[in-house]
């Protein structure tokens, strides 16, 4: 009874911390949550050695495996309906998709019921048996489930995937655009993204991959007086960037910034790190090595030119997005980026 009640109550807690992520990043959602299931099932099989020489341990393993469960039934069932709406597009067909996802699922399930029941014969008591089994399974499990995630395109624009195809647009000579199904398989879902700023593990554990990426202003290295000229230059816009000396650059959201001015955020940032390794160094540096530090007039001078470049090219950018077919209402690309938390006014 413990052992539940306590699954219940870290379910609560695990989806009022994370529901509002499962949308925008569903492919690692739903990795995690296979992850989770099997590191459940491997405590389950550890509980009957704890049963017998650890009892004041048994309890507490119980309760950690009955919460991981609970937690992955519902990261899986709560991607798996934005998988579902991916598949029926503007068909319309959200409930047949969905009937027949969960008549797969069950098929599936009395299948693996009825390996699981003969493996289980075989096996017998034998630990090594048990366990062997387990790990052949789980990684069967997990190949499978990468596979399959691999096969999803999603059509909608997560920041992730921003951030890739407007690194496409912003690096490339003709400003062109990649399809989703090209994004889709340099897609990464056990690695980090490759656009997001470095940080630590534990910050991407409790915070997110882009917490370095969008940031607050006491979370940046700016001095009053760099400040106040970097929001001379953004007065009108609804973000910063923030160039960092040998590092990627930051931008700092406005309160007021919607989905579509987040993506243009993304756009200025990229079109900047594309041309600051390209700055030519100081006398004495050579030709070849790492950026330079700008001095405060060539930083305003560039971060300027960046601005008007995506406040220009902005309506081509989502032309070309629309017409590689990502998917767009009204004339804008459909966006899910989130809740991003760190914002500024002015």
């Amino acid at each position: 009874i413990w052992a539940n009640a306590f699954g219940k109550f870290g379910k609560m807690a695990f989806a009022a911390k994370w529901g509002r992520k499962f949308d925008s990043d569903a492919k690692r959602w739903r990795f995690r949550s296979a992850l989770m299931w099997v590191g459940a099932n491997g405590l389950e099989i550890t509980t009957f050695v704890a049963q017998g020489q650890f009892p004041v341990g048994f309890i507490f393993i119980v309760a950690i495996s009955v919460t991981l469960k609970q937690i992955s039934i519902l990261t899986s069932s709560a991607t798996r309906g934005t998988f579902y709406k991916q598949f029926a597009g503007n068909n319309e067909n959200l409930g047949d998709i969905t009937a027949k996802g969960d008549a797969q699922v069950a098929v599936a399930d009395l299948i693996g019921m009825v390996i699981g029941i003969e493996l289980a014969r075989l096996a017998g008591s034998n630990a090594l048996a048990v366990w062997s089994c387990y790990v052949v399974l789980s990684s069967i499990d997990f190949w499978l489930i990468l596979k399959s995630l691999d096969m999803i395109v999603f059509r909608f624009l997560n920041l992730e995937r921003s951030f890739m195809i407007a690194h496409h647009f912003a690096q490339g000579p003709d400003h062109s655009v990649p399809s989703p199904e090209d994004v889709a398989k340099s897609e990464p879902v056990v690695n980090r993204p490759s656009r997001a700023v470095d940080q630590n593990r534990l910050t991407d554990f409790t915070k997110g991959y882009w917490a370095g990426t969008f940031r607050g202003v006491s979370e940046t290295p700016l001095t009053p007086t760099t400040l106040a000229s970097l929001l001379g230059v953004f007065a009108d816009d609804q973000y910063l960037i923030v160039p960092r000396h040998k590092k990627r650059a930051v931008l700092i959201l406005r309160q007021s910034a919607t989905d579509i001015h987040v993506l243009q955020a993304v756009l200025a940032l990229e079109r900047f790190e594309s041309i600051v390794p390209r700055l030519k160094p100081r006398p004495g540096f050579g030709r070849v090595g790492p950026p330079r530090e700008m001095d405060n007039e060539e930083m305003l001078a560039l971060v300027r030119e960046v601005r008007d470049w995506a406040r220009s090219n902005m309506p081509d950018f989502i032309q070309k997005a629309q017409a590689a077919k990502w998917a767009c209402r009204e004339d804008e690309p459909v966006l899910n980026f989130g809740y991003i938390a760190q914002r500024a006014i002015w």
